[in-house]
């Protein structure tokens, strides 16, 4: 076996406790010319602040903090969006977002007319398959029909069975070489469910706690605790949340058995959004702010030395699927919009060309970021007051795009809007995201979706997804001061 291989087997071994790596068994090293096995792991709402950062003198990620040591970590990723089905679309594919795949009435379509990574890596011989957890994508016309194979029905009563099913069908020995997806390690909502201790592993245990979607927890505490102690109890669910299922990945590449099919594998973690923790008023996504687009992003290829690099250079969603390409030693896709990393994880470039990171929520909300710049653009209709310390909207304002601009060197929290005091600066950017905005919307021009299927109505209520099924009605306008 090669040190590389050998280095990455360790590590799987040492996240489930064992004595020694596989406990005596191995495999044997691959052909210098092989293709490698990829697993893709995308965690569903997890910040990129939790990662490395600690509670109660515990790390909060062991797991992930063990698979940055021996890999490289970029510390300055963004996704494509602050929802799921557009930023796994663009994770999927290497390509910014279309109209069609953000969500309209509930669904989002993915155009299979245009090639996907797993696609591509199927022509070239991968087996492809994906693992869906308690999430709508699976479901969404398009994003399961990239893989060959899919598994998005959960059996009852079981923890994460989509790491289960994973598991399985690893341990059966897929065909090499293999491409995994699993999406995701749902932190929206905590579940499946959450033991209680594991939530309230950093937060002491409260009688009026009903455990849960986040903001139902806060309000539910608000009268007995206040504003400030439901909110610390909230944000602690969510990090026992992450900690659970760290643990859990944990277990899952731990596993003697699967380390066993694991080993070589290249290994990329990342997650498709963050979330808001109270930053604006409640625990949510969907925004444009950093909170929501700045990503984990981890990738362990056991070929490569050394590891625990923590590189700045700002990446995105989209370079993903070009990097995996690159890594297999494939052509490039040129309809990919990102860029292969690949150089930078090799050693063989220092930074990346410099240029604009552009995300969508939908057609009147997307951001882009130009240096130390980031111009947001919202909707008053979607998110009326432009933020916590500005007024509402006037009347005739509302329904209109607004315009927000930050410097995030020295305002990283994206607090203070500067636009008035930069209006050429603001003029540039504007012009660039409209630009960019209208172009998703011809590129999705073929592209018909089709209505909210009962069934799929019925998954969105089951899930928390309220609002795509029932939307709030449009803000009335402010009433007139007399």
């Amino acid at each position: 076996m090669s040190a590389n291989n050998s280095r990455s087997v360790i590590l799987l071994a040492s996240l489930a406790g064992l004595a020694s790596p596989l406990g005596g068994c191995q495999q044997a090293p691959p052909a210098e010319d092989a293709l490698p096995n990829f697993l893709l792991i995308d965690i569903d709402t997890l910040r990129a602040d939790r990662l490395g950062n600690t509670s109660h003198g515990e790390s909060l990620t062991p797991t992930m903090d063990s698979v940055a040591s021996v890999g490289t970590s970029f510390a300055n990723a963004f996704s494509q969006s602050g929802w799921t089905a557009p930023a796994l679309a663009s994770l999927l594919t290497g390509r910014y977002p279309r109209q069609a795949e953000l969500v309209q009435d509930g669904v989002a379509w993915l155009d299979t007319d245009n090639r996907a990574l797993p696609t591509i890596l199927g022509y070239y011989g991968y087996t492809t398959a994906a693992f869906w957890g308690r999430t709508v994508a699976g479901d969404w016309p398009g994003y399961g029909d990239m893989f060959q194979q899919q598994f998005n029905s959960i059996p009852p009563r079981r923890e994460l069975p989509y790491l289960w099913q994973a598991e399985q069908w690893l341990r059966r020995g897929p065909p090499e070489p293999w491409f995994v997806f699993i999406h995701d390690l749902d932190l929206h909502i905590p579940q499946p469910s959450i033991p209680p201790q594991a939530l309230h592993r950093y937060v002491d245990f409260h009688p009026a706690c009903p455990g849960g979607n986040y903001n139902h927890v806060y309000r539910s505490l608000l009268p007995v605790l206040h504003a400030a102690g439901a909110r610390a109890h909230s944000v602690g669910h969510y990090d026992g949340a992450v900690n659970y299922y760290d643990r859990l990945l944990g277990a899952f590449l731990g596993n003697p058995d699967t380390a066993a099919v694991l080993d070589g594998a290249v290994l990329v973690l990342i997650a498709d959004h963050g979330e808001e923790l109270f930053e604006r008023g409640k625990v949510d996504h969907g925004s444009l702010y950093d909170t929501v687009l700045r990503i984990p992003l981890i990738v362990a290829d056991p070929r490569l030395e050394p590891g625990g690099a923590l590189l700045q250079d700002p990446v995105q969603t989209v370079d993903i699927a070009p990097t995996i390409l690159d890594l297999a030693g494939l052509p490039p896709d040129l309809t990919m919009d990102g860029l292969s990393l690949a150089p930078l994880l090799r050693g063989q470039q220092k930074q990346l060309p410099r240029r604009d990171i552009y995300s969508m929520t939908n057609m009147t909300n997307a951001s882009v970021r130009s240096g130390d710049y980031k111009l947001v653009m919202r909707d008053y209709l979607k998110h009326p007051g432009r933020s916590p310390d500005h007024q509402q909207p006037s009347p005739e304002d509302l329904g209109k795009p607004w315009f927000e601009l930050y410097d995030l060197a020295s305002d990283p929290g994206e607090r203070h809007d500067i636009l008035e005091e930069h209006p050429r600066l603001a003029s540039r950017l504007e012009k660039l995201l409209e630009a960019w905005v209208q172009q998703r919307s011809a590129d999705s021009s073929s592209v018909n979706p089709a209505p909210l299927t009962e069934s799929q109505r019925s998954t969105l209520q089951e899930r928390g997804y309220w609002e795509l099924i029932q939307p709030r009605a449009p803000r009335s306008s402010p009433a007139s001061t007399p």
